[in-house]
């Protein structure tokens, strides 16, 4: 395992929850070169190209979860969304109120919602932080067969038993959609007041012990409040999705929420959750992010039409699938990808060529077509 890697975590920033993949400058020492250097994150591509202008106003309501956009979007029709500010609104910044309740019982035991879990011996009943800025003494406050919850004590008085449940059922829907994620429960961790935001770390990284890893911290933990912990476990699962190998390589081009957004509605519907998925519908269609270019709508203008019209779900899966069967590593690690290997795995992903889709959401440029041909001949078995 590179030193790099085994040395830190999958980070966001706690003010903006920007993603800072520490495990960066491993990769790039492992990565081969597809026909020039991959971009990064939020970094300008080619010198041409752009948003495809400002963005008319998209019609009518949401649409409840797995329905049609009122509306519609993208280059499969319809209107694109109002642009709006940038990152994740509310998103691991500060909620109002505090919300008192009852600690729940350490080392519930609870079975779990599915088989999926790997469940086994208990976890342990304490556990002492060593990562990054926190060095919090951690109390085992409930588990199942899929998690194992962990608060500091701030969180006293803090009910989250509505958390443990979404936690275990989402777990449970990412084994059964994502694959075997690991052969631990995940490990959840909560604070109050303090490390707001939160961090991810995978089982094959050493800075949490070995495990899957959420580390979340709120001023309030609201029941029904969902969005840090999605986006924290989308960050776990870009980095574990694929079997036997290592990092997250589109991270360079979806950043800190292009995946996450996707991967938060396709979750809410999965899980039967319509209301949230209208809600992250109505949240995510007009934030525009600065990656790869100013003003992209990542969710409403690529993502979600292209989840909708090629495959939902498996669409997701599919793309990780990939991955597994053709992207290199060196010792285990995915070297970052730049914007062209994306668009052609996404491609192959969908069964469909990605490209005008990308080009509707993002513009076009030379660059980036240099690089869609030099995957195409890179990667020839990936067809669409």
């Amino acid at each position: 395992m590179c030193g790099a890697l085994a040395a830190c975590s999958t980070l966001l920033d706690l003010d903006s929850l920007k993603r800072v993949d520490c495990a960066d400058a491993c990769e790039a020492a492992a990565a081969q070169s597809f026909g020039g250097s991959p971009a990064g994150a939020g970094a300008g591509v080619g010198a041409s190209g752009g948003s495809g202008g400002s963005k008319p106003s998209a019609g009518g309501s949401s649409p409840t979860s797995g329905g049609t956009p009122a509306g519609g979007a993208g280059a499969f029709g319809g209107t694109p969304a109002t642009a709006g500010s940038g990152g994740v609104s509310g998103v691991g910044s500060t909620v109002g109120g505090d919300t008192p309740g009852e600690a729940g019982a350490a080392g519930a035991g609870g079975s779990g919602p599915s088989g999926a879990c790997p469940g086994g011996v208990a976890p342990p009943v304490s556990w002492k932080e060593h990562w990054s800025d926190h060095a919090e003494a951690l109390t085992l406050r409930d588990y199942d067969d899929c998690v194992a919850v962990y608060v500091d004590s701030g969180m006293a008085g803090t009910d989250t038993t509505w958390l443990t449940d979404f936690l275990s059922k989402a777990w449970t829907y990412n084994l059964t959609t994502y694959g075997k994620l690991g052969s631990d429960r995940l490990f959840v961790v909560l604070h109050l007041g303090k490390h707001i935001g939160g961090q991810a770390a995978a089982f094959y990284e050493t800075t949490h012990d070995g495990r899957n890893v959420i580390d979340a911290g709120a001023n309030a933990w609201t029941a029904g409040d969902y969005a840090l912990s999605a986006k924290l476990l989308s960050a776990l699962v870009e980095r574990t999705a694929v079997p036997g190998k290592q990092g997250s390589p589109a991270s360079a081009q979806w950043g800190a929420d292009g995946f996450a957004e996707i991967y938060s509605y396709d979750l809410y519907t999965g899980l039967g959750m319509d209301s949230e998925a209208k809600k992250a519908y109505d949240k995510f269609s007009p934030i525009a992010l600065a990656y790869p270019l100013a003003n992209s709508y990542w969710f409403f203008d690529f993502y979600y039409p292209l989840w909708q019209g090629h495959g939902r779900t498996k669409l997701l899966t599919q793309f990780f699938s990939l991955l597994g069967q053709y992207y290199p590593v060196t010792n285990q690690v995915m070297a970052p990808m730049d914007f062209g290997h994306y668009i052609h795995f996404m491609s192959g992903a969908a069964a469909h060529e990605a490209q005008t889709q990308a080009t509707y959401a993002f513009g076009w440029n030379d660059t980036w077509q240099a690089q869609l041909a030099q995957a195409r001949t890179d990667f020839p078995a990936i067809t669409y």
